[in-house]
């Protein structure tokens, strides 16, 4: 479950970065929080932005998480042209 939470969090990290920091400009940073023990675990998806655009911001992650759910990694992994290194 670990690497699953970690391949999440590069994938998640990657799109709302594109989307919510570069594209539009709303955030200063945007990481993801990933914590595992032995029969549990969590993904925190941090920001670092103007609590003006807190509302908007939380949406867009909520749209995200959403279109994961809808579609899968796979039919939601598009970049854009971006490469994985």
């Amino acid at each position: 479950d670990h690497w699953a939470l970690e391949l999440l969090g590069e994938y998640l990290s990657l799109r709302l970065k594109r989307q919510v920091r570069y594209d539009l400009g709303l955030v200063y940073a945007l990481w993801p929080e990933i914590m595992t023990y032995t029969d549990a675990g969590y993904l925190a998806i941090r920001t670092d932005g103007p609590r003006r655009d807190r509302d908007q911001i939380l949406a867009l992650i909520q749209q995200e998480l959403h279109t994961l759910v809808e579609e899968g990694v796979v039919g939601a992994f598009d970049l854009g042209g971006d490469v994985l290194a």
